[in-house]
Protein backbone atom coordinates (compact mmCIF):
# COMPACT_ATOMS: atom_id res chain seq x y z
CA UNK A 1 0.00 0.00 0.00
CA UNK A 2 3.04 2.30 0.38
CA UNK A 3 3.05 2.62 -3.43
CA UNK A 4 -0.06 4.78 -3.20
CA UNK A 5 1.13 8.31 -2.38
CA UNK A 6 -0.78 11.55 -2.93
CA UNK A 7 0.61 15.06 -2.63
CA UNK A 8 -1.75 18.02 -2.99
CA UNK A 9 0.99 20.67 -3.10
CA UNK A 10 3.80 19.15 -5.17
CA UNK A 11 1.48 18.28 -8.04
CA UNK A 12 2.21 14.55 -7.91
CA UNK A 13 -1.10 13.77 -9.64
CA UNK A 14 -1.86 17.09 -11.32
CA UNK A 15 -3.81 18.63 -8.44
CA UNK A 16 -2.59 22.16 -9.10
CA UNK A 17 -4.60 23.36 -12.08
CA UNK A 18 -3.57 26.98 -11.71
CA UNK A 19 -4.87 28.02 -15.10
CA UNK A 20 -8.59 27.48 -15.29
CA UNK A 21 -11.55 29.37 -16.72
CA UNK A 22 -13.66 29.65 -13.57
CA UNK A 23 -17.36 29.66 -14.39
CA UNK A 24 -16.56 28.68 -17.99
CA UNK A 25 -15.18 25.28 -16.96
CA UNK A 26 -17.57 22.47 -17.91
CA UNK A 27 -17.53 21.05 -14.40
CA UNK A 28 -18.29 24.51 -12.95
CA UNK A 29 -21.31 24.87 -15.24
CA UNK A 30 -22.54 21.38 -14.42
CA UNK A 31 -22.23 21.87 -10.67
CA UNK A 32 -23.98 25.25 -10.74
CA UNK A 33 -21.22 27.74 -9.97
CA UNK A 34 -22.86 31.13 -9.70
CA UNK A 35 -26.34 29.63 -9.41
CA UNK A 36 -26.65 29.49 -5.65
CA UNK A 37 -24.68 26.28 -5.12
CA UNK A 38 -22.22 26.65 -2.26
CA UNK A 39 -21.29 23.05 -1.40
CA UNK A 40 -20.38 20.04 -3.52
CA UNK A 41 -20.39 16.52 -2.11
CA UNK A 42 -18.02 14.29 -4.09
CA UNK A 43 -19.44 10.86 -3.33
CA UNK A 44 -16.65 8.95 -5.13
CA UNK A 45 -13.52 10.90 -4.21
CA UNK A 46 -10.86 8.43 -5.39
CA UNK A 47 -7.66 10.39 -6.07
CA UNK A 48 -9.52 13.59 -5.11
CA UNK A 49 -8.27 15.37 -8.23
CA UNK A 50 -11.78 16.55 -9.05
CA UNK A 51 -12.52 17.37 -5.41
CA UNK A 52 -9.39 19.53 -5.23
CA UNK A 53 -10.24 21.32 -8.47
CA UNK A 54 -13.84 21.89 -7.38
CA UNK A 55 -12.47 23.54 -4.23
CA UNK A 56 -10.21 25.67 -6.44
CA UNK A 57 -13.33 26.88 -8.22
CA UNK A 58 -14.62 28.19 -4.89
CA UNK A 59 -17.02 25.52 -3.64
CA UNK A 60 -16.94 23.99 -0.18
CA UNK A 61 -16.23 20.30 -0.84
CA UNK A 62 -17.11 17.24 1.21
CA UNK A 63 -15.15 14.36 -0.34
CA UNK A 64 -16.30 10.83 0.48
CA UNK A 65 -14.06 7.78 -0.01
CA UNK A 66 -14.94 4.27 1.11
CA UNK A 67 -11.73 2.34 0.33
CA UNK A 68 -9.59 2.18 3.47
CA UNK A 69 -6.16 2.49 1.85
CA UNK A 70 -7.23 5.27 -0.52
CA UNK A 71 -8.81 7.27 2.31
CA UNK A 72 -5.67 6.79 4.44
CA UNK A 73 -3.51 8.12 1.59
CA UNK A 74 -5.81 11.11 1.15
CA UNK A 75 -5.82 11.94 4.85
CA UNK A 76 -2.04 11.67 5.01
CA UNK A 77 -1.66 13.97 2.01
CA UNK A 78 -4.18 16.42 3.46
CA UNK A 79 -2.48 16.56 6.87
CA UNK A 80 0.93 17.01 5.24
CA UNK A 81 -0.35 19.80 3.00
CA UNK A 82 -2.01 21.63 5.91
CA UNK A 83 1.19 21.39 7.92
CA UNK A 84 3.16 22.90 5.04
CA UNK A 85 0.59 25.55 4.08
CA UNK A 86 -1.83 26.10 7.00
CA UNK A 87 -3.35 29.19 5.33
CA UNK A 88 -4.01 27.49 1.98
CA UNK A 89 -7.50 28.58 0.90
CA UNK A 90 -8.19 25.53 -1.27
CA UNK A 91 -7.32 23.11 1.52
CA UNK A 92 -9.59 25.09 3.85
CA UNK A 93 -12.53 24.29 1.57
CA UNK A 94 -11.91 20.51 1.62
CA UNK A 95 -13.15 17.93 4.10
CA UNK A 96 -12.66 14.17 3.76
CA UNK A 97 -14.99 11.46 5.04
CA UNK A 98 -14.24 7.75 5.31
CA UNK A 99 -17.62 6.36 4.36
CA UNK A 100 -19.61 4.65 1.68
CA UNK A 101 -21.50 7.23 -0.37
CA UNK A 102 -24.87 5.67 0.32
CA UNK A 103 -24.37 5.62 4.08
CA UNK A 104 -23.07 9.19 3.93
CA UNK A 105 -26.29 10.36 2.30
CA UNK A 106 -28.39 8.43 4.79
CA UNK A 107 -26.77 9.24 8.09
CA UNK A 108 -23.86 11.72 8.04
CA UNK A 109 -24.85 14.60 10.40
CA UNK A 110 -22.76 17.18 8.53
CA UNK A 111 -24.60 16.33 5.32
CA UNK A 112 -28.02 16.35 6.97
CA UNK A 113 -27.34 19.85 8.33
CA UNK A 114 -26.70 21.35 4.88
CA UNK A 115 -29.22 23.51 3.04
CA UNK A 116 -29.99 21.05 0.24
CA UNK A 117 -30.98 23.74 -2.27
CA UNK A 118 -27.38 24.98 -2.05
CA UNK A 119 -25.79 21.55 -2.60
CA UNK A 120 -24.71 19.64 -5.70
CA UNK A 121 -23.83 15.95 -5.54
CA UNK A 122 -21.02 14.69 -7.76
CA UNK A 123 -20.36 11.10 -8.88
CA UNK A 124 -17.41 9.81 -10.89
CA UNK A 125 -17.91 6.03 -10.86
CA UNK A 126 -15.01 3.72 -11.63
CA UNK A 127 -15.72 1.24 -14.38
CA UNK A 128 -13.51 -1.56 -15.71
CA UNK A 129 -12.57 0.38 -18.85
CA UNK A 130 -11.83 3.65 -17.06
CA UNK A 131 -8.24 4.91 -17.25
CA UNK A 132 -6.48 6.83 -14.50
CA UNK A 133 -3.69 8.06 -16.77
CA UNK A 134 -2.50 10.73 -14.33
CA UNK A 135 -0.98 8.00 -12.19
CA UNK A 136 2.37 6.34 -12.91
CA UNK A 137 1.85 2.76 -14.07
CA UNK A 138 2.70 1.12 -10.75
CA UNK A 139 0.46 3.43 -8.74
CA UNK A 140 -2.32 3.07 -11.28
CA UNK A 141 -2.19 -0.70 -10.85
CA UNK A 142 -2.32 -0.35 -7.06
CA UNK A 143 -5.21 2.13 -7.25
CA UNK A 144 -7.26 0.03 -9.64
CA UNK A 145 -6.63 -3.09 -7.59
CA UNK A 146 -7.86 -1.32 -4.46
CA UNK A 147 -10.87 0.42 -5.99
CA UNK A 148 -11.99 -1.98 -8.72
CA UNK A 149 -15.31 -1.25 -10.41
CA UNK A 150 -18.31 0.47 -8.84
CA UNK A 151 -21.09 -2.06 -9.45
CA UNK A 152 -23.42 -0.15 -7.13
CA UNK A 153 -23.03 3.19 -8.95
CA UNK A 154 -26.63 3.10 -10.16
CA UNK A 155 -27.83 2.54 -6.58
CA UNK A 156 -25.73 5.48 -5.39
CA UNK A 157 -27.20 7.67 -8.11
CA UNK A 158 -30.72 6.58 -7.20
CA UNK A 159 -30.13 7.57 -3.58
CA UNK A 160 -28.52 10.83 -4.62
CA UNK A 161 -31.63 11.70 -6.58
CA UNK A 162 -33.73 11.12 -3.45
CA UNK A 163 -31.48 13.22 -1.21
CA UNK A 164 -33.23 16.53 -1.78
CA UNK A 165 -30.15 18.24 -3.24
CA UNK A 166 -30.65 20.69 -6.06
CA UNK A 167 -28.30 19.12 -8.62
CA UNK A 168 -26.75 15.69 -9.18
CA UNK A 169 -23.86 15.47 -11.64
CA UNK A 170 -22.32 12.29 -13.06
CA UNK A 171 -18.98 12.33 -14.86
CA UNK A 172 -18.83 9.99 -17.86
CA UNK A 173 -16.55 9.34 -20.80
CA UNK A 174 -17.98 11.03 -23.87
CA UNK A 175 -19.34 7.88 -25.52
CA UNK A 176 -20.41 6.02 -22.39
CA UNK A 177 -24.11 5.31 -21.90
CA UNK A 178 -26.09 7.28 -19.33
CA UNK A 179 -25.85 5.78 -15.87
CA UNK A 180 -29.64 5.99 -15.80
CA UNK A 181 -32.33 7.76 -17.88
CA UNK A 182 -33.42 11.26 -17.00
CA UNK A 183 -30.40 13.41 -17.86
CA UNK A 184 -31.55 17.03 -17.92
CA UNK A 185 -28.49 18.42 -19.68
CA UNK A 186 -25.10 17.23 -20.94
CA UNK A 187 -21.99 19.35 -20.64
CA UNK A 188 -19.68 17.82 -23.24
CA UNK A 189 -15.94 18.19 -23.69
CA UNK A 190 -13.63 16.44 -26.14
CA UNK A 191 -13.29 13.21 -24.14
CA UNK A 192 -15.61 13.49 -21.13
CA UNK A 193 -19.02 14.87 -20.30
CA UNK A 194 -21.00 15.76 -17.20
CA UNK A 195 -24.59 14.52 -17.04
CA UNK A 196 -26.86 16.75 -14.99
CA UNK A 197 -29.85 15.29 -13.19
CA UNK A 198 -32.40 17.51 -11.48
CA UNK A 199 -34.17 15.60 -8.70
Amino acid sequence: MSDLVFDFLKDHQNYQRKKHRGKSELIAKALGLGKGIETVVDLTAGLAQDAFFIAQLGFQVLAVERVDAVYAALEKAYASALHEEPQNQVLAKLRFFHQDGKSFLKSEPQFQALEKNQVSLYLDPMFPDKKKSALPRKEMQVFRELVGADPDADELLEQALRSGCKRVVVKRSLKAPELRPGVKHRYEGSTIRYDLYSP
